[in-house]
């Protein structure tokens, strides 16, 4: 009959062997905790090291998953570095899609703020209205731009001191904060690495 010590043995080595032929991350611990005797009985929390001083009682044992574990990790390192270009590219492109995509908001949103502006100049009774519009939209082509169109900059700035005791004008800025968070929660860049030059030019 083999001794406990021969079956242990054995069941960490054919659990090694399932973990290396599934692709799974190995670890001591996940060696340990999917080894089974020949009648499927857990090892349970055997470990290799003694219970009573933490010397090793199986160092056969471990020199064999520490190999194959750096084994392993340098087979990741190589796979990793051969791709690396690869991934690169392919997250570049994404981020220029994002960036293309936040450029022709930018551009829509302020169309939307010259066309508020206009129709604020010809109806003086919708001109409250059109005027939190006109900050609103501002604000957040201000803030993704980093202030780099002045004219909308002076715009927010002359909003932002006449209604400073407005109550209308921390419920605007809770509407800014939210679509902000919406923008960093997203994969873009920062607008700042695309140059918007002070006519308005975006490239």
């Amino acid at each position: 009959m083999a001794k406990r010590t021969d079956r242990f043995e054995s069941a960490i080595l054919e659990s090694l062997n399932r973990l290396v032929e599934s692709s799974n991350p190995i670890t001591k611990i996940a060696v340990i905790e999917n080894a089974r005797f020949k009648n499927g009985r857990s090892v349970g929390k055997s470990t290799l090291y003694s219970k009573k001083n933490g010397q090793l009682v199986h160092p056969e044992l471990n020199r064999k998953i520490e190999a194959i574990i750096e084994g392993r990790r340098k087979k990741t390192r190589r796979v990793t570095r051969s791709d690396s270009v690869v991934r690169l590219k392919r997250a570049m492109g994404e981020l220029r899609s994002e960036n293309s995509r936040l450029v022709d908001t930018i551009v829509s949103q302020e169309a939307r703020l010259q066309e508020a502006l206009r129709r604020a100049s010809h109806d003086s009774t919708a001109r409250s209205s059109y005027e939190s519009d006109i900050y609103l939209l501002a604000k957040i082509v201000d803030l993704l731009t980093s202030g780099a169109l002045d004219e909308v900059s002076k715009t927010v700035r002359r909003f932002e001191s006449r209604e400073s005791d407005n109550v209308i004008l921390k419920e605007l800025e809770a509407e800014v904060e939210d679509c902000m968070a919406r923008v960093s929660s997203s994969k873009v860049t920062p607008v700042i690495q695309t140059t918007v030059y002070k006519n308005g030019i975006v490239r």
